[in-house]
């Protein structure tokens, strides 16, 4: 029966085009996670540096309350002469500036950490969405090889009855 035979044909194509579907969709799901094991292994690495920045900034605080902040007051009384206060202004200036490099840093280390955890939850949402992509294909796969299988069967007593009709006659 030529349209049983052409059933079944186009049954294993659409079969194939699934299966095609579902490899590329499992490829999709193994990028994936293997971006999102990557962005973990990134913002572990850069909370450990915002750690490191935020004490050192901590430190810095405690340290210009303890001080009491009057360096650049005291680099100009505390001086010996021109030269020494010149010196000692610099020195206060470059510490300011030691501060605000740190602040700059930590205020951009702390961006990026926040864009990271987002594309993690943007990855991990994707994910869900190729899973749940990769669900429906499988379902529909089964759904294709039943209908093969059923095909298939009536096309085999189809073959079947005309071997025994051709037998009888």
């Amino acid at each position: 029966d030529v349209c049983s035979s052409d059933l079944i044909t186009l049954m294993q194509n659409n079969i194939k085009i699934v299966d095609e579907e579902m490899t590329r969709i499992k490829n999709d799901i193994a990028a994936k996670e293997e971006n999102i094991n990557k962005l973990k292994s990134d913002i572990s690495d850069q909370e450990v540096q915002v750690g490191k920045n935020t004490d050192l900034f901590k430190q810095r605080l405690r340290a210009m309350y303890v001080t009491g902040n009057d360096s650049l007051a005291e680099a100009i009384v505390g001086s010996t002469d021109f030269y020494d206060m010149l010196s000692r202004v610099e020195m206060v200036n470059r510490i300011a500036e030691h501060d605000n490099d740190l602040i700059e840093t930590l205020k951009t280390q702390i961006t990026t950490l926040q864009t990271s955890k987002s594309n993690l939850e943007k990855e991990r949402l994707d994910l869900e969405m190729q899973k749940e992509e990769q669900d429906k294909k499988k379902t529909e796969y089964n759904g294709l090889i039943d209908e093969y299988n059923t095909a298939y069967e009536k096309s085999q007593d189809e073959i079947d009855r005309l071997a025994l009709e051709a037998q009888s006659k």
